[in-house]
């Protein structure tokens, strides 16, 4: 990188700025821009307007100093204790004097995300037709363009004295609005344009809500709004996938947070976002800038790692009140459970004993169903709370993964469109391939057979199957978890009726689980897997993995209890889904067993009550969907199974 002496002897400058209007205007910054990164200084490219100004107050050997200390164009216009260090009191006059000669006089009338630095913002012509909210960072006003009579959300927020807290405020300020550009979807608000002035920063946005979801939540609501309520499920879920999918991470994602503009929901305020589309996997570390003390993860708390896992949490937190509200409860009882439950801290993190005594409150109110839509919102809510609101981070599933259980629950209970969790402005981008699951595929006669389809496509292990038996074995069948002490009962493994269509090894596998001592899982190359973390993960992959992921098999097998009733068994082949977890893709093993109450995955009836999902009799409308989605189970088990290193093996 040559010296700013050698660069002005190597490149003729000056004739470039001869060429220029005075004093320039946009179009000249954009030349000079284009004009220094041809010649390799892109960082300057980033600043013309910087560098415009002290090449015209011949100072421009101290644009690097400058830069370094993190002032930039987006700091115009500049005030005098911001120069302090880098120039004297004589330097500082003439900047400051002649500053103006990079400043706007005016915005166009049509406006699409540009950034202007005025003076003073008044030079916008925009009318405050009364204030929207006040935030740790600002207010919220609702403007109208003398103009045009446009109207827009006006957000606003003082430049502080204070240097650090200046630098962070502008910081924020640039990486909102950087990110804010890049965001087009229907559940985000749109960046008009931004500002700064010298007593502010101001962010331009539209449309301009009726109001906000905290508000919406302790609102008297009437039906329509409450069919509303259950697309925001899958609304603010797309959102955030939308955003993650950019590389942008919301990091303060709470109601307020969270528009609504007639009947559309839209996530707004990416103050604290982080732009990470140049890395994948995001992290940061050390204290947050900000505190959101209800919503925040215990990572938060902890000073921990933080990356898009910690959105997850907040997405949780933010569900968990949604479902609250459509079960009746406003947000203003559910902040009063937790000031007056636990420790008493208005905190899902810091105050778990009041998040769990709201979750079992929910619980009671719900009918008690194994089977059926009745539990539907039940099995929602123990996913929230039992998934997304872990206090593990790596052990959260992603938004991708979140909406696609959202999508395999609308599957699963087939309800009308406005009941539905994803609604149809979403179900798209919910999932590229949502047409192949509804589409014709085909359906062949064996598909018709009732082991095909799944007894439990969506299976909740922690609270609404809690009263099944189920094991879980690694990819030798060797056992890592077992549920309400199966290998305690004493059985024969010639209970087990081979039926010419189930593979023996499984059958055999199945008696050897059911007699065996469940020991740790021991690798032949001597290593020791723990069972704990192995166990867990596989219990949590089998609850957050879609239904379209996993290969099962239903069969009625004759294990008999002590009241001589069949047991039917779901044989389900899944891989660990936990990205960041070392185990990420390992195959396992899950054996579902019923209560022994003579459960018929095909049901009683002929005709509309002929087919079972989850238990559920299917309406005909529903029934060739669920047949065409399930046609090739049989075949794709057993392609896997040959194709996964042994995966069963003769005992």
């Amino acid at each position: 990188m040559s010296t700013t002496a050698e660069f002005l002897e190597a490149h003729p400058f000056a004739a470039l700025i001869m060429k220029l209007e005075f004093p320039p205007s946009g179009a000249d910054f954009s030349t000079i821009s284009q004009y220094l990164s041809s010649v390799g200084h892109v960082t300057w490219a980033e600043n013309p307007k910087l560098f415009y100004l002290l090449d015209w107050l011949n100072l421009l050997d101290l644009i690097d100093k400058f830069l370094e200390q993190g002032l930039t164009d987006w700091w115009f216009p500049f005030r005098k204790g911001t120069l302090q260090n880098l120039l004297d009191a004589q330097g500082r006059k003439r900047f400051l004097d002649d500053q103006y000669l990079v400043l706007d006089d005016e915005t166009p009338i049509s406006l699409s995300g540009e950034h202007f630095a005025f003076i003073d913002s008044d030079h916008m012509g925009l009318d405050d037709a009364g204030l929207l909210g006040v935030g740790g960072c600002g207010e919220v006003h609702r403007v109208v363009d003398q103009r045009n009579g446009e109207l827009y959300a006006k957000k606003y927020m003082l430049r502080p004295l204070n240097r650090t807290r200046h630098r962070e405020l502008m910081d924020n300020f640039k990486r909102e609005v950087y990110g804010m550009r890049r965001v087009k979807h229907r559940h985000c608000v749109d960046l008009v344009a931004s500002c700064t002035d010298m007593d502010s920063v101001i962010l331009l946005s539209s449309p301009v809500a009726d109001m906000d979801l905290a508000k919406f939540l302790d609102a008297n609501l009437e039906p329509a709004q409450m069919n509303i309520l259950h697309g925001f499920v899958g609304c603010i879920t797309s959102a955030l996938a939308y955003l993650h999918e950019l590389g942008i991470r919301h990091d303060d994602l709470k109601p307020n947070n969270i528009l609504i503009h007639g009947s559309n929901v839209l996530l707004t305020d990416f103050g604290f976002c982080l732009d990470s589309s140049d890395s994948a996997m995001s992290t940061t570390v050390g204290r947050a800038a900000h505190c959101s003390r209800r919503y925040s993860a215990p990572e938060v708390f902890a000073h921990e790692p933080r990356n898009r896992l910690t959105d997850i949490w907040g997405l949780g937190c933010v569900l968990f009140e949604i479902l609250s509200r459509l079960m009746g409860h406003k947000l203003s009882t559910l902040k009063s459970f937790w000031a007056a439950n636990g420790i008493k801290f208005d905190s899902f993190a810091e105050n778990p004993q009041a998040t769990e005594l709201w979750f079992r409150r929910l619980l009671d109110g719900q009918p008690k169903a194994y089977f059926g839509s009745d539990r539907r919102d039940s099995f929602l809510s123990s996913y929230v709370y039992h998934i997304l609101l872990e206090r593990d981070r790596l052990l959260r599933p992603t938004v991708k993964q979140v909406l696609s259980k959202l999508l395999d629950l609308d599957f699963v209970y087939p309800l009308e469109s406005d009941q539905r969790w994803v609604a149809v402005c979403c179900s798209h981008h919910a999932d590229p391939c949502i047409d192949a699951l509804v589409g014709p595929v085909g359906l062949t006669e064996d598909a018709k057979r009732p082991r095909d389809l799944p007894l439990w496509p969506v299976f909740d292990p922690d609270c609404l199957d809690s009263h099944l038996d189920y094991i879980l074995l690694d990819t030798k069948l060797r056992p890592v978890l077992h549920h309400k002490g199966l290998n305690s009962r004493s059985r024969d493994t010639d209970d087990i009726t081979a039926d010419g269509h189930l593979v023996s090894e499984v059958q055999a596998a199945i008696g050897w689980v059911l007699d065996r001592q469940l020991k740790p899982v021991e690798y032949e190359d001597g290593g020791t897997l723990e069972s704990s973390k192995f166990k867990q993960q596989a219990k949590k992959s089998l609850a957050i993995s879609r239904v379209r992921n996993l290969e099962v098999w239903v069969h009625p097998l004759q294990i008999r209890k002590d009241d001589d009733s069949a047991r039917t068994v779901q044989i389900t082949l899944g891989a660990i889904c936990l990205e960041r977890q070392p185990n990420y893709k390992s195959h396992f093993l899950a054996l579902i067993f019923d209560d022994g109450k003579g459960v018929d995955p095909v049901g009683a009836g002929d005709g509309e009550t002929g087919l079972w999902t989850d238990g559920i009799p299917l309406l005909s409308s529903a029934r060739t969907t669920t047949e065409r989605f399930y046609s090739d189970v049989r075949a794709r088990l057993e392609q896997q199974l040959r194709a996964s290193q042994n995966l069963v093996v003769r005992i």
